[in-house]
């Protein structure tokens, strides 16, 4: 099974045409409130080993030598960030505590991941919203999968959302669980595709942010300069295993079994304007 670079790369590059556009991409598997934890939500501001790595991985095929290498007529004048891509849930989305700090450590590691790159903006945020569980999923999914149009709504300049879950369907290849997507090829280009197609729409000024965030209803209002996250419990990065086992977490119920965790991360940055 492929990634989603392949359909991406289609679909930019058929955008851009013969400007050159570098996908890079870091993936890991492992809970965003483990080794994905991003500094600013840990106790001790030590990032986890997954965000690390990855970058580290970015920073040293961005550095002048590497983008020579790889495009011989660059010129080491600079480049823009077109994006960055978050593909990820299925760690987190049946482990209690990890599900309750998702929103949390998810606005942190998308501002953290700015502050890496200090100099240059990243054009947008790219959050795409788990759908395995197709148009009606567990109550678990469904927490999740609202989390994160949350925090896409509440970043609308920055971020944007990308459905997944009509991308779920057809006879599953080889006993794939749905995290997978059934394990499908075309279930993989066609996410890929909707994510080319995202980022071309931002750039074109067509993009729509979809409202899709269910805010629970309360009686007192919230003061519109609060902290949003302040409450949320700092967590220390491990070297615990990438896959979350059965039993991890204060509620096991909710965990189907370990096999649905085994779902990997396609977290990238995509880089354009090199000059040339």
């Amino acid at each position: 099974m492929f990634g989603l670079e392949v359909g991406m790369g289609y679909v930019l590059g058929d955008y851009f045409e013969d400007e050159p556009v570098l996908i890079l991409k870091h993936c890991v598997v492992s809970a965003l409130a483990l080794d994905w934890l991003p500094p600013s939500s840990s106790e001790s501001d030590t990032a986890g080993s997954a965000f690390s790595a990855a970058v580290a991985t970015y920073k040293n095929y961005l550095a002048d030598e590497m983008l020579s290498a790889v495009i011989p007529d660059y010129d080491g004048s600079g480049y823009d960030i077109l994006a960055f891509v978050w593909f990820h849930g299925y760690a987190d989305v049946y482990v209690t505590d990890y599900r309750a700090a998702y929103d949390h450590n998810l606005r942190n590691l998308l501002a953290d991941m700015q502050s890496e790159f200090q100099n240059i903006e990243i054009g947008t945020n790219i959050i795409l919203q788990i759908g395995g569980g197709g148009e009606i999923p567990d109550a678990n999914e469904a927490e999740l999968r609202n989390i994160q149009a949350c925090v896409a709504e509440d970043d609308a300049s920055n971020a944007a959302l990308v459905e997944t879950y009509t991308f779920a369907g057809g006879e599953p290849r080889n006993d794939e669980l749905p995290v997978h997507y059934r394990g499908r090829a075309d279930n993989y280009i066609a996410i890929a595709e909707a994510v080319g197609s995202t980022i071309t729409a931002i750039l074109d000024g067509n993009y729509l942010q979809s409202n899709l965030c269910n805010r629970p209803t309360i009686d007192a209002p919230i003061a519109t300069d609060a902290p949003v996250t302040t409450d949320a419990p700092a967590m220390t990065p491990t070297d615990a295993p990438a896959i979350v086992p059965t039993g991890t977490g204060n509620d096991t119920s909710d965990t189907p079994s370990s096999r649905s965790l085994f779902f990997g991360v396609l977290l990238g940055i995509i880089v354009t304007g090199l000059k040339l």
